[in-house]
């Protein structure tokens, strides 16, 4: 038991809500005892509190190595151990400070636990917030962006489309021409009357060979029109006379000239 004792080196471990307290000895050879529990409730430590009486306190160390004890600041070679290990007095002063000791490494283990906890909160709240901070901006954004498109339409309604599908720019001066403003555009493409419901392909084009601008979008039918909704970027293209054509999907092109300006 002495020279476990007396080689003072603290390894804890929860074991049944105890703290448990190993005195590991280093010197070479076999240990003559195993763990001495620091807990009050073992039963060798009730045993070491009495079974060494010694009243008159003889050989007893200063106060002052019992505050290097407190500061864990004697060696574990110090005979100090030895007089520890067989005076039942010292032994109880040293295990109030051990317990000490252990209670003050618990409370620094639970704050740092806790501090954790609380950056790892933070952490979280910090990038929830983030998240519907981009999410707020994206959706600002988009509507800031939404507010800025201009309307427009187009109408093919009055049978002014160009006829045939070869017919040159600049064949339509008397085909009432309609202007498109050069911008981001929200359009509405009103189609020939009885135009069905469904996908249809728009373009824009110097010739039908030079595309400028295409989309696809769905026509609805409301109170007998038909009607395309679809959006616009007309920003980067040159002012001039240009064709907007529509079709559905794999038939004939309807066409008609516009200006942008």
């Amino acid at each position: 038991m002495s020279r476990s004792l007396r080689k003072w080196a603290c390894v804890r471990c929860l074991c049944d809500a105890d703290i448990i307290s190993q005195k590991i000895d280093f010197k070479d050879g076999p240990q003559a005892s195993g763990n001495i529990a620091t807990v009050a409730k073992d039963p060798i430590d009730k045993i070491r509190r009495t079974a060494f009486p010694n009243p008159e306190r003889l050989g007893c160390p200063d106060p002052a190595i019992f505050d290097l004890l407190r500061h864990r600041e004697i060696s574990f070679d110090d005979p100090v151990w030895e007089h520890i290990d067989h005076c039942s007095p010292c032994y109880c002063q040293f295990s109030e400070i051990r317990e000490s000791l252990f209670t003050q490494d618990r409370t620094r283990d639970l704050r740092r636990v806790a501090r954790l906890g609380l950056v790892i909160v933070a952490i979280v709240g910090l990038g929830t917030s983030l998240y519907f901070w981009q999410k707020r901006s994206k959706n600002e954004g988009q509507s800031l962006v939404a507010s800025k498109r201009e309307a427009a339409v187009i109408n093919f309604e009055d049978g002014s489309e160009l006829r045939g599908a070869r017919s040159p720019v600049g064949v339509a001066a008397n085909s009432r021409i309609q202007h498109l403003p050069r911008n981001q555009l929200s359009l509405t493409v009103y189609l020939p009357l009885g135009s069905p419901a469904g996908v249809y392909e728009l373009e824009i084009s110097r010739s039908p060979e030079v595309q400028v601008w295409r989309a696809k979008a769905r026509a609805t039918i409301k109170d007998g029109l038909t009607s395309i909704p679809v959006e616009g970027d007309l920003r980067n293209l040159p002012a001039g006379e240009y064709r907007f054509r529509f079709r559905r999907l794999d038939e004939t092109w309807h066409e008609k000239a516009v200006l942008l300006q």
